[in-house]
């Protein structure tokens, strides 16, 4: 699958140099940042500094050397900083940007000793993680729904119910480039569904 050299100290095979592999243009800048000796500087550190975060203080240290309070898998929560208009997300370490950090965790009680040989609560702890995580998804979810209901307002007619929802089209709805999805028309980014295909336009249900 990978290409492999075997090593031969007399006749080594050239390669070609270093200069010469492509490289993403998003890794030219490099970044020199003073760090303490006595502190571990990790992933969760750098995310901070490219983002140009300030470091996170000693009672909500993430991962840090030593016992971490919290694993960086176990930190998904979005971090927002800037002033008002030039708001940015704190940049997070892949462990807790990747859609299954349970498989992080499963695989940190293989290596450790204690569970190793314990497949069964290997099992039982990997399976309430997996629960854990739906339990999480559904109540953010019923967050969202009751935050977007909070914004409608709903007007019963008879056999029809009519959702009003109250909309403006300004700056914060429409972006800076004038596309945003939080305003309504075709011009704001959101085009009309009626021509596109698929679109059901006819009664499929009838209300008695």
């Amino acid at each position: 699958m990978i290409p492999t050299t075997p090593y031969t100290p007399n006749s080594p095979t050239q390669h070609e140099p270093i200069n010469d592999l492509p490289v993403h243009t998003l890794t030219h800048p490099q970044l020199f940042y003073p760090t303490s000796e006595s502190r571990a500087f990790n992933r969760v550190d750098a995310g901070r500094v490219f983002s140009a975060a300030p470091r996170l203080p000693d009672e909500q240290d993430v991962g840090q050397g030593g016992k971490p309070l919290k694993e960086p898998w176990e930190d998904r929560k979005v971090e927002i900083i800037g002033k008002k208009g030039y708001e940015r997300q704190v940049l997070k370490a892949a462990d807790a940007r990747i859609p299954h950090p349970h498989l992080i965790a499963a695989e940190q009680d293989k290596k450790n000793p204690e569970l190793s040989n314990e497949q069964s609560l290997l099992r039982e702890r990997y399976v309430q993680r997996l629960v854990d995580d739906e339990i999480e998804r559904k109540e953010a979810q019923e967050r969202r729904k009751a935050k977007e209901e909070a914004g409608q307002r709903r007007i019963e007619k008879g056999r029809w119910e009519f959702v009003v929802k109250d909309v403006q089209v300004t700056r914060p709805g429409t972006g800076l480039d004038g596309r945003g999805t939080r305003s309504p028309g075709f011009r704001y980014g959101v085009p009309s569904q009626e021509r596109k295909r698929g679109q059901v336009k006819i009664p499929v249900q009838v209300e008695v």
